[in-house]
């Protein structure tokens, strides 16, 4: 199978993605988040606006995505890396928390569809959009007859398609 139909097939099944950011001491903080991602590959999910992650976000919204199956045996794992800038979605933002809450109904298979007034100000849930800037895949080669994992940079294919 072709690297970045892997990838895309990766994306669109996994149920969570383990979310990298740092706090306003640089100090590293990860959260898996349930997401869902739209044809352009941005990435969605709901958090509470006083999570670690949320708070980190609003300090330095530059953060680091990895998708990946964890039941998968060892030497087998295949991820999605993604670099990228994340912003939670405020109350000018309708259209887009419409359209997020979309993409997150449509993975779960869920008739439940709240309101895009569910994750405005005052209340605790947001809804968090991660723009990627930069994509890659790992993938195992041989070298000098040992197998390590390399990472492929998969950008121009899946974001920035020619």
């Amino acid at each position: 199978m072709d690297l970045i139909e892997k990838a895309i097939i990766e994306i669109n099944n996994q149920l969570y993605l383990t979310l990298a950011t740092v706090d306003e001491f640089q100090q590293p903080w990860n959260s898996p988040v349930y997401f869902a991602s739209d044809k352009k590959y941005t990435c969605y999910w709901v958090s509470e606006a006083v999570s670690q992650h949320s708070l980190n976000i609003k300090n330095n919204n530059k953060v680091m995505a990895i998708i990946f199956n964890s039941m998968i045996p060892h030497g087998q794992g295949f991820g999605v890396y993604i670099q990228g800038t994340a912003f939670e979605l405020d109350n000018t933002q309708s259209d887009e928390i419409i359209h997020a809450i979309e993409i997150l109904s449509g993975k779960i298979q869920s008739s439940y569809k709240p309101n895009f007034d569910k994750f405005l100000t005052p209340l605790p849930r947001r809804i968090y959009k991660l723009t990627p800037n930069k994509v890659w895949i790992n993938t195992i080669i041989e070298e000098q007859e040992i197998k390590v994992d390399r990472r492929i940079d998969i950008t121009d294919y899946l974001i920035n398609p020619k």
